[in-house]
């Protein structure tokens, strides 16, 4: 993994049957502006699309809030483990990264986190956290890596 880059999107009035449709609108956003995405080929970087992790907020207790952080920073998918691994730790900032990360995407008005995984089956890949609120915001972290 040579090369990433990462974006934070801000939606509002979002429902938990529109949340997956939106994320992959979000994501097609970002790919239009992402230096590694290749604009003639967007629709490939959907080819592996798949959720990854699912859980339902709300999270108002320190425990709950570490279960879900645990449960989407350390998912079954090996693939989506290792760069959910490269999302929060290989950073110099790991530290107020993960903070924020926690702060924002896993609070006790998240109503549903997702961990999304795609690539294009060659040599692209992303995750993208989806924390919707119960107030119908929805915070997307998107990244991609060659």
């Amino acid at each position: 993994m040579d090369t990433a880059e990462t974006s934070l999107y801000v939606k509002e009035q979002v429902t938990g049957a529109e949340l997956e449709a939106t994320v992959k609108n979000l994501y097609r956003d970002f790919l239009q502006s992402a230096s590694l995405a290749q604009k003639d080929r967007i629709d490939s970087y959907f080819h592996e699309w798949r959720i990854v992790g699912d859980v339902n907020g709300p999270f108002e207790t320190t425990e709950k809030q570490k279960k879900a952080f645990d449960a989407i920073s350390q998912p079954s998918d090996f693939h989506a483990g290792l760069f959910m691994e490269q999302l929060l730790e290989n950073r110099d900032d790991s530290e107020e990264f993960i903070a924020l990360f926690r702060e924002t995407m896993i609070s006790p008005d998240t109503v549903k986190l997702q961990l999304y995984f795609t690539g294009d089956g060659d040599i692209i890949n992303s995750v993208i956290v989806a924390s919707l609120k119960n107030s119908g915001e929805l915070y997307a972290i998107t990244s991609i890596y060659d």
